[in-house]
């Protein structure tokens, strides 16, 4: 700082004193060389969360999705069945067609609605997950 009440930016790169100081109350003072937990926990949601990025999660959702689909054509290709089957001319008007059908599309819904939110929340777990762990080896400030 100048007399004129002026900041000079440190020539290291570093944060001046007074910011380091309002940022160390949120538990991170850049003077301890070592990464940030929070931007642990976003970067490791942040590569779950991405869909171009090979990996165990991406490998699960996409396992958990392909489940869901191959369901809901299995309970549609049985109400078909059943009603080619019995002949029925009026398929809607059997309690097991429609049945058949209601499961179909609820696992369509789980497949389309629910499993999205899902995945984030989830996503979002495993960043928070890695950042206690990280906080309780002491390798994150």
């Amino acid at each position: 700082m100048t007399s004129d009440g002026v900041v000079i930016p440190a020539k290291n790169g570093a944060r001046p004193h007074w910011l380091n100081n309002i940022t160390s109350i949120f538990v991170y003072d850049q003077r301890i060389k070592l990464p940030s937990c929070a931007a642990l926990a976003f970067s490791t949601a942040a590569d779950d969360l991405n869909p171009f990025s090979p990996g165990t999660f991406g490998a699960i959702k996409d396992g958990v999705e392909a489940a869901l689909v191959t369901g809901q054509l299995y309970y549609f290709n049985a109400a078909m069945s059943h009603a080619a089957a019995r002949g029925l001319t009026y398929p809607n008007k059997s309690s097991i067609f429609r049945g058949l059908l209601k499961n179909s599309s609820n696992l369509g819904k789980a497949a389309g609605n629910y499993l999205g939110p899902a995945a984030v929340d989830a996503g979002l777990l495993h960043g928070f997950i890695l950042e206690m762990i990280a906080m309780q080896h002491g390798e994150c400030q």
